[in-house]
């Protein structure tokens, strides 16, 4: 059998004789020989681009993905902050009214009534004043709410220079609360008054009066 399997002389001969005698049909099969192999040529190197698009596609959505996950993670970090210092704000607020509430209940409190100046002297607040522990809190509602930078500073009058014990603001609805923590000389302390200042408050009082209230 294996007589009939031809040699490379064989295939040298065959090739030379289609190549002399029959260069037509040689060129014709060595033609369709190069179509194949730019075919195949072609058809790898597409096949190839696919696999290393696809390889690229996977790797920007990998990429892509990862720089999602980190935005959502910061973005979560941020809401965390913000929900926390929230929880903050509102415990100390909690903190700061169950202060002034247990304050309010201390018996032998003299109450001082503080009236506006500029509206007829009508009724907008009160000091709470406990002299022994020259502690005081203020309580005061429908005050006019300030531009921005201005704020209400309140003075604590002797015979005639004005103290500062305090700056405060309001709500949206024009209410105030304000615990003092130290009232200097409370038993010498004439009258209460509450002027607006501009910035964070005066070391003298410079604004128009406000509310006044006589002890």
């Amino acid at each position: 059998m294996s007589d009939n399997i031809p040699t490379k002389d064989q295939i040298s001969k065959l090739l030379s004789f289609l190549q002399n005698n029959n260069k037509k049909v040689f060129s014709t099969v060595l033609r369709a020989f190069l179509l194949a192999i730019l075919i195949l040529s072609i058809y790898t190197s597409v096949s190839l681009w696919k696999k290393l698009h696809k390889k690229n596609f996977n790797h920007v959505l990998l990429n892509g993905s990862i720089i999602s996950q980190k935005e959502e993670i910061a973005s979560l970090q941020n809401q965390i902050y913000k929900s926390e210092l929230l929880l903050t704000n509102l415990n100390e607020i909690v903190l700061n009214q169950y202060d002034i509430l247990e304050f309010l209940q201390t018996t032998n409190l003299t109450s001082v009534t503080l009236k506006n100046y500029q509206n007829n002297l009508v009724v907008q607040g009160k000091i709470f004043l406990d002299k022994p522990n020259k502690k005081a809190v203020l309580i005061a509602n429908d005050l006019d709410i300030l531009p921005k930078g201005y704020t209400y500073q309140l003075w604590a009058v002797f015979k005639i220079n004005p103290t500062s014990i305090g700056t405060f603001g309001t709500d949206d609805n024009g209410n105030a609360i304000m615990k003092i923590e130290y009232v200097p000389n409370p038993q010498r302390v004439k009258r209460f008054i509450v002027t607006k200042e501009l910035g964070s408050g005066s070391p003298e009082p410079t604004g128009d009066m406000y509310l006044l209230g006589s002890l």
